[in-house]
């Protein structure tokens, strides 16, 4: 009802858990933005009917969206979509940024003892307990190891429960919700940053935690596999994986040349990521659908995916090839 009383040019449909399926019934250009598609991992966050609606949902997608011009945060994400049976020639793929004024290394200095950081929504398809699980074997081999728990969900008092069972109490800290400059506290302090989801869009928090100097060690999964580069700004391991995750910690946690290493690299990967260039990007494609471009003459992706450019600008450039 409003946008037929204003002179609106774009619609921007954030596609989340449910899609409003915009092409089919705004009379305006739309763009779709993907960030996160949860398929069958939507059954272990949310009771049964909701994640059946959230799940059947998803299948609209490919149907509402099929002409439409569409921006993803990773090739996973990309791959996700495709499969789903949507036009790869018309899905950009331009990762979230980071606030480089917020997120940095400040004095650079970490705890004295080992400090593991685990930061998110505390749900369960995050499977923090896999690294609580992990904890006892990090122990035996880095006694003075620490894990703090950054941030709070539903998942929390099980897994209180489960670091009361594996007798963590002394070296296992919840936080709860923080503020900003609270999580970057954490980050800068951490030796090294854990994430063990089953599945993400992109993994901010791996960059974020980059741009503080850290290094992330995670799951080798669909987006978490995009912003970790194995061996290079974080380790990678089997999802589920207890004896490899807690290895790949001792790991980090007891050579030095090698945290310092992924550390230095972290913060260099981060710096592809800041929000001005992001934006940007996203700019370029808005404006070009908002003037009536169609979805494949306006596929951009990154450079720091392997840079494909915006169609219409290379035409506006003089640019072939």
């Amino acid at each position: 009802r409003e946008i037929a009383h204003d002179d609106y040019d774009l619609v921007v449909d954030i596609l989340c858990k449910l899609p409003f399926c915009s092409p089919w019934i705004l009379p305006i250009p739309c763009l779709g933005i993907v960030h996160h598609l949860f398929g069958r991992t939507a059954f272990e966050q949310v009771p049964f009917p909701v994640a059946a609606a959230t799940y059947l949902s998803e299948k609209l997608i490919p149907h509402a969206y099929r002409d439409t011009a569409l921006i993803t945060i990773s090739p996973s994400s990309y791959d996700d979509l495709v499969a789903r049976g949507l036009d790869g020639s018309h899905i950009s793929i331009i990762p979230n940024g980071v606030d480089e004024t917020l997120y940095n290394p400040g004095a650079g200095a970490k705890d004295e003892r080992p400090l593991i950081v685990w930061l998110g929504r505390v749900e369960p398809y995050k499977r923090a307990d896999l690294l609580i699980e992990a904890m006892p074997s990090v122990r035996a081999r880095v006694p003075t190891a620490r894990l703090a728990v950054v941030g709070d969900g539903t998942a929390r008092p099980a897994l209180e429960d489960l670091v009361r069972k594996r007798q963590l109490t002394d070296c296992v800290e919840f936080t709860g919700f923080v503020t900003s400059e609270e999580k970057v506290a954490y980050l800068r302090r951490a030796h090294a940053l854990v994430n063990t989801s089953e599945k993400e869009g992109w993994g901010l928090t791996v960059i974020e935690g980059n741009a503080c100097g850290t290094p992330t060690i995670a799951t080798n999964v669909p987006g978490l596999r995009d912003s970790v580069r194995d061996g290079e700004t974080g380790l990678l391991v089997e999802y589920g994986n207890i004896d490899q995750l807690a290895d790949a910690l001792v790991r980090v946690l007891s050579d030095e040349a090698l945290r310092m290493r992924l550390s230095r690299n972290a913060l260099e990967w981060s710096r592809r990521f800041v929000w001005d260039e992001v934006a940007s990007q996203i700019e370029q494609i808005a404006v070009a659908v908002a003037d009536g471009a169609c979805a494949t003459e306006v596929r951009l992706i990154a450079p720091v995916f392997g840079g494909v450019p915006n169609t219409s600008r290379a035409k506006a450039e003089g640019v072939h090839g």
